[in-house]
C-alpha cells in the first residue's frame, strides 16, 4: 500500500467513497508504526494520505494522530519534504478546531522552510494554505496577497486541484468584503477547472455552497436554495462530510428567507449534530450566526442577540464577518440599551461549549 497510497489517496479524493479506503489505510499505518525505524518514508507516505482522507471527513483528531506519526517519522529519517508535509497537515487540523493562530504559526514556518530550499510546487501549496488562516485572522490584505501567489504557481505547474482551493480562498476573501459579484464568478473560475478535470468530486460542493451563501447575501434566494440543494446532492454523493454542517447551515437561511422554518430548524439540528462538541472554529461561528438568524426570524431577539455575541466572542480580534451576519449582529442587539448588550456579552464569555449545545438544541426543539 505504502506504494500505492498516493495514487489511492488521490482517486478517493476524486471521487469520493472515502469511508471504505479507511480500514486499509489504518492497517498500514499501524502495521508501519511498529516497523518506523525500517522504513520511515513508506509511513510518511501512508500516514499523510490517511491524514488527508480523515480531513475530508472531518475527523481531525485522527488527522492530527497520523499527521503526529509521519513528523516522527520524518524527523528520526531527516526527510525535510515530509516533515513540511505533516505540520502542514497539523497546522490545517489546528484551523478546524478552532487553533487558527497555531496553525498560521506552523505553516509561516513551513512556507519559509519551502521558499529557503527553492520548492516552488510546496511554496504554491502552503502559501494557499496559509492565506485561509490569515484570511481567518483577519489578515484580508496579506491573504489576497499570498493567494494570488499560490495561484499563479498552481497554474504554472498545472496544478488543478491547487488552483480550484485557491480560488475557493479569492472567494471566500472576496465574499467578506462585500464584493459579490467578483466573488461568485471566483466560484464559477473553480467550477468550470473542476469541471474540465473531472476528478474533483469532493471539491464541487464546496463551491456550489459558496455561491449559494453569496447569493444569500445578494437577496436572491430562489438561487441561493437552488445551488445549496445541488450542493447537497453532491455530498450524499460522494460523502463530503467536513463540508456538509456549512452547506447544511446554508440551506436552513435560504429555507428561513422564505418562510420556512420548521424545514430550516431541521438543516440546523443536522448541522449541529455534525460539529458537535462546539468549538471557536469559523465552522461553529457560522453555525451560531446561523441560529441567531433563525432566533431572530421566528421572535426571539434575546436569544439572537446571545448567540450573535457568542459567535463575536469566540472569532478572532480582527476576524472578519460575512456582511449579512454584520446585519444580523445589529438587529438582534438594537432593541436593548448598553447595559443590557453588556450583561449578554458577559453572559456569552461564561456560555462554555456544552452550555452552548444545549441552549441551540432548546430553540430547534420549539420550532
Amino acid at each position: 500500500l505504502a506504494d500505492m497510497a498516493a495514487a489511492l489517496g488521490n482517486h478517493y479524493q476524486a471521487r469520493g467513497g472515502l469511508v471504505q479506503a479507511l480500514p486499509r489505510f489504518k492497517r498500514a499505518e499501524d502495521l508501519l508504526v511498529s516497523r518506523a525505524s525500517e522504513a520511515p518514508e513508506a509511513l510518511c507516505r501512508v500516514a499523510l494520505e490517511f491524514a488527508a482522507l480523515n480531513f475530508w471527513l472531518a475527523d481531525y483528531q485522527a488527522v492530527e494522530r497520523s499527521a503526529q506519526h509521519a513528523l516522527a517519522a520524518a524527523l528520526a529519517a531527516r526527510l525535510p519534504r515530509a516533515e513540511r508535509q505533516a505540520l502542514n497537515a497539523l497546522a490545517l487540523a489546528a484551523m478546524r478546531q478552532g487553533k487558527t493562530e497555531q496553525g498560521a504559526d506552523l505553516l509561516t514556518r513551513v512556507l519559509t522552510s519551502a521558499r529557503r530550499e527553492g520548492a516552488d510546487r510546496e511554496v504554491a501549496v502552503f502559501a494557499g494554505n496559509l492565506c485561509g488562516l490569515l484570511r481567518e485572522l483577519g489578515e484580508s490584505d496579506r491573504a489576497e496577497s499570498l493567494a494570488l501567489e499560490a495561484l499563479q504557481g498552481h497554474r504554472r505547474h498545472g496544478h488543478a486541484v491547487g488552483e480550484v482551493s485557491v480560488l475557493n480562498e479569492l472567494a471566500l476573501i472576496a465574499h467578506q468584503a462585500g464584493h459579490f459579484d467578483s466573488a461568485y464568478s471566483r466560484c464559477a473560475q473553480a467550477l468550470e477547472v473542476i469541471e474540465r478535470h473531472a476528478v474533483m468530486a469532493l471539491r464541487k460542493p464546496v463551491m456550489l455552497t459558496l455561491q449559494a451563501s453569496i447569493r444569500l447575501d445578494q437577496q436572491r434566494i430562489d438561487e441561493a436554495l437552488a445551488l445549496a440543494e445541488a450542493s447537497l446532492a453532491e455530498v450524499n454523493r460522494v460523502g463530503a462530510r467536513s463540508h456538509a454542517p456549512a452547506l447544511h447551515r446554508v440551506l436552513a437561511e435560504a429555507l428561513l428567507a422564505l418562510g420556512r422554518s420548521a424545514e430550516a430548524a431541521r438543516h440546523l439540528r443536522t448541522a449541529l449534530a455534525q460539529l458537535e462538541p462546539l468549538d471557536a472554529s469559523s465552522a461553529t461561528r457560522g453555525l451560531l450566526c446561523s441560529c441567531a438568524s433563525y432566533a431572530l426570524s421566528t421572535g426571539r431577539t434575546d436569544q439572537a442577540a446571545l448567540l450573535s455575541l457568542c459567535a463575536e466572542v469566540r472569532r478572532p480580534p480582527r476576524g472578519t464577518v460575512l456582511p449579512r451576519y454584520v446585519l444580523v449582529h445589529k438587529r438582534a442587539l438594537g432593541p436593548f440599551d448598553a447595559a443590557r448588550v453588556e450583561a449578554l456579552r458577559e453572559s456569552a464569555l461564561r456560555t462554555d461549549a456544552a452550555a452552548l449545545s444545549r441552549h441551540i438544541t432548546e430553540l430547534l426543539v420549539e420550532a
